[in-house]
């Protein structure tokens, strides 16, 4: 909707959908291609110029500038990161592009899950590098169900894989979240909420 507000467009071309794309995220994916030039099976990442890269990289700035100043004055006890993980510490961009950007397919996004054909999100591994290097402890808060447990983990490390120890002992610790089947009528806010209450009930400070 944003995008057609924009351009005053009810329905978006080919082309307009492709320059969009290949603005945002620096590739060279076209509606006609099935697979994006971006991804995991191209092993191609998303170029440091890319929007998509640049805006990333502003907020992980803010973000450490922001963490530098909470732990220096703040006296901060137990700190933690708590991450998410779909498009936040990984990019579906390869499972959207499967959908040719439009409605979300269920079929798809979890085809994508199980072939590990997720990507890093550009930059974030800074924000997990910071954490790792200052002893600070690591969540992840994710809003897929506990059956994906082990094909998340996998993810992870394929798209992090100068972590794999740290991540598997994140796993290991208990430090991940997964939506229970008693939770899957929860909505996303009440579920996150919760899940992070449960960290500070263990003493973390969430930073």
């Amino acid at each position: 909707p944003y995008i057609q507000q924009q351009t005053g467009e009810s329905a978006l071309n080919t082309n307009v959908i492709n320059d969009i794309v290949n603005y945002y995220y620096g590739s060279s994916y076209t509606l006609e291609n099935s697979c994006p030039a971006i991804g995991y099976q191209s092993g191609i990442t998303f170029p440091i110029s890319s929007q998509y890269s640049l805006d990333i990289q502003q907020i992980i700035d803010s973000a450490i500038s922001c963490v530098d100043s909470a732990m220096t004055t703040s006296n901060v006890s137990n700190p933690i990161f708590v991450f998410d993980i779909d498009d936040t510490l990984t990019s579906g961009y390869e499972g959207s592009c499967q959908y040719g950007f439009g409605a979300y397919n269920s079929i798809l996004w979890n085809s994508a899950e199980n072939s590990s054909a997720f990507v890093r999100t550009p930059n974030m591994f800074k924000l997990l590098n910071y954490a790792f290097t200052n002893n600070i402890d690591v969540a992840f808060v994710t809003g897929r169900t506990i059956d994906k447990y082990a094909i998340t983990e996998s993810n992870l490390i394929a798209a992090y894989p100068e972590y794999q120890s740290q991540i598997e002992s994140i796993f290991n610790k208990g430090n991940t979240r997964f939506v229970l089947p008693s939770e899957e009528s929860w909505t996303v806010d009440s579920y996150k909420n919760y899940a992070r209450q449960s960290l500070i009930n263990q003493n973390y400070h969430i930073v």
